[in-house]
């Protein structure tokens, strides 16, 4: 597919690294290529046999792991471990990989890409967890702390992915399953911002 790359996209990702995790070989070579047509790199990396170690993605802007439920994988640690070292966590999967996914991962995931996916959204993602990092330096907490988002949407997988999106960004959100509960929320809490799901 074609890469549409606005200028201010990849102006903030050109030099920047990111870190591949547990994809197969088709698809990791899909990533890299992608990172390489923005003048960023995307590297395939393994984890360890005697694990991951706290200086494991210090080299790296970022990292993309793929959703991969098999115990042991060690994706809980890897998404743990980025998050503790400050670095933005994309995962891919399907929509039943991304779901099934343990609510203390998905907490420290700050995106996700729903498969099937191209290689535009996988850079617009990416570039927004670079940009994140640099707001949250840049003093944009405070206006984070005081939004207030309500998310309505009868998809229980969307739902757990824009919450924990907006949860991962330090932004309170309400969630709805319906347009009845929708309405009651925003009558009293009366959010900032809704995000819709089209049919409710």
């Amino acid at each position: 597919n074609t890469l549409i790359l606005p200028e201010l996209i990849g102006a903030k990702l050109a030099g920047k690294r990111f870190a591949v995790m547990g994809c197969e070989t088709a698809e990791a070579v899909r990533v890299v290529a992608a990172f390489a047509a923005a003048n960023a790199s995307a590297w395939v990396v393994t984890i360890p046999p005697k694990g991951l170690s706290s200086n494991f993605f210090a080299s790296y802007d970022g990292c993309i792991l793929r959703a991969i439920p098999t115990a042991g994988w060690g994706y809980v640690s890897a998404a743990e471990l980025a998050a503790q070292c400050g670095k933005p966590a994309l995962v891919i999967g399907s929509r039943d990989e991304l779901a099934g996914l343990v609510a203390g991962t998905v907490a420290m995931v700050q995106d996700f890409l729903i498969d099937p996916w191209d290689a535009n959204d996988l850079l617009l993602r990416s570039f927004r967890q670079i940009a994140r990092i640099v707001a949250s330096t840049n003093g944009a907490e405070a206006a984070k702390a005081s939004s207030r988002v309500l998310v309505a949407d009868d998809d229980a997988t969307i739902r757990m992915m824009v919450a924990s999106i907006l949860r991962g960004s330090e932004i309170h959100c309400e969630v709805a399953c319906d347009g009845y509960e929708a309405l009651e929320l925003a009558r009293t809490v009366s959010p900032k911002v809704a995000i819709l799901d089209i049919n409710i």
